[in-house]
């Protein structure tokens, strides 16, 4: 059952669903708002939304199934407008903002938690998930989606791109460089959504190129404790004072 057509608004660009569950939209909330037109972009067929279904843990509701399966077509949508959904915590120091790329339950809440609890203050908050990237003229901005993860962290104001770590756990805390190539792969392998089209894929790496081009590209190895954070706060404090912020 559709209800109704609402729009939502990513990075400047309108995108338009038609939810076949009721409650998906209160998912989307506060980002979403009813629209006035009839027609929709976005809209999953009752295929799509039984494989949804299968794919989303058995205590969950089809509204969340929908949801969930929303991600993937908005994100090649979004592709279209040289935008793209990062899978990463985006957080917001004062040089500005910071993605933590990591598989889901590998480090990017941890850090954030024990960044907030050792400085109060010192950080904000784009998206905890899956925030937007925008390619601009002037770099990569990062914006919010309703994609934030289990604990729902999300702020409103999109920041410029300073800075790229992908999270890995480890024995010891070791910060690297990472050389493009090197970055290239794990960077592609945190897309909400591969490109399906030749237009997509061009898009997609526009974008990547913006980001190995105006952020610096680190791999964290690193055991999640106090001092990991300690050690990553003061990496970027430094890379911050370089960049003359």
């Amino acid at each position: 059952m559709s209800n109704g057509i609402y729009e939502l608004n990513l990075a400047g660009h309108t995108l338009r669903y038609a939810f076949r569950r009721v409650r998906t939209k209160y998912f989307f909330l506060p980002l979403l708002h009813r629209s006035a037109s009839e027609g929709w972009d976005i809209k999953m067929t009752a295929e799509d939304l039984a494989r949804a279904r299968i794919a989303s843990p058995p205590q969950y509701t089809e509204a969340y199934a929908e949801y969930r399966g929303l991600l993937a077509p908005t994100a090649r949508a979004l592709q279209a407008f040289d935008c793209c959904i990062f899978h990463a915590a985006a957080i917001v120091t004062q040089g500005g903002c910071w993605l933590l790329a990591a598989p889901s339950g590998t480090g990017k809440t941890t850090q954030y938690r024990n960044w907030l609890r050792l400085h109060p203050g010192e950080l904000g908050i784009i998206s905890g998930d899956m925030p937007v990237l925008e390619l601009r003229q002037d770099g990569v901005w990062v914006h919010p989606s309703p994609w934030n993860g289990k604990e729902r962290y999300r702020g409103f104001e999109p920041a410029k791109l300073a800075g790229v770590v992908l999270l890995r756990q480890g024995s010891e805390n070791c910060i690297e460089f990472l050389e493009p190539r090197q970055a290239i792969p794990p960077l592609f392998g945190q897309l909400a959504a591969l490109p399906d089209t030749e237009a997509q894929t061009r898009a997609v790496c526009r974008i990547m190129d913006g980001v190995l081009r105006s952020a610096a590209c680190w791999q964290y190895t690193n055991r999640g404790d106090d001092d990991s954070t300690e050690l990553l706060r003061e990496k970027i404090r430094r890379e911050d004072e370089r960049r003359g912020v």
